[in-house]
């Protein structure tokens, strides 16, 4: 849970105003709910812990991410790891009739673009998260202060988390 209240507090930061007020969803494969929901982008994220044996993703949650984004025509971006630099890695979900809108993102990264504006980068490809806004510029810088201190104070509240899960243990 501490996990998710990080990487939410690293999207509110941002401006995007996340949500875990999300509905589950009947997908062909079982039920499923996203972790968060990204007002200002109009994409569900689903949150995965770091897992060094597991690097990807298993068939059934590749499966299942790709049908939240199918079934509901908003893509899903899947965020594994902690919220620090270099510690987590973003994959996209694009629905299938609109895949052609989207760049193809295997793990991506975030990035500060024109306007101080998160947008996921991967090799030269780069998308803005938010929908309103078209933007040509690609991102200035991946680990600019406005990331990082997102990144920080998402970590934080993971760590303040993980401190309060131990003493709630004892």
């Amino acid at each position: 849970m501490s996990l998710q209240i990080g990487w939410q507090i690293f999207f509110d930061t941002l401006g995007l105003q996340a949500s875990s007020a999300v509905n589950s969803l009947k997908l062909p494969s079982g039920k499923y709910t996203p972790t968060l929901w990204l007002h200002g982008a109009k994409m569900f994220v689903a949150i995965k812990g770091h897992c060094p044996r597991a690097i990807s993703l298993t068939k059934r949650e590749h499966i299942c991410y790709q049908e939240v984004a199918d079934q509901t025509g908003f893509p899903l971006i899947c965020v594994k790891g902690l919220p620090q630099p270099y510690r987590y890695s973003v994959r996209l979900f694009a629905p299938r009739d609109k895949a052609h809108k989207y760049p193809k993102f295997y793990w991506a990264i975030f990035a500060e673009g024109e306007w101080e504006k998160l947008c996921l980068v991967e090799g030269d490809k780069f998308m803005y998260l938010e929908h309103n806004q078209v933007l040509l510029q690609p991102p200035s810088c991946v680990n600019s202060e406005l990331i990082v201190n997102a990144l920080n104070l998402g970590n934080a509240s993971y760590l303040m988390g993980l401190q309060g899960e131990a003493v709630a243990k004892r």
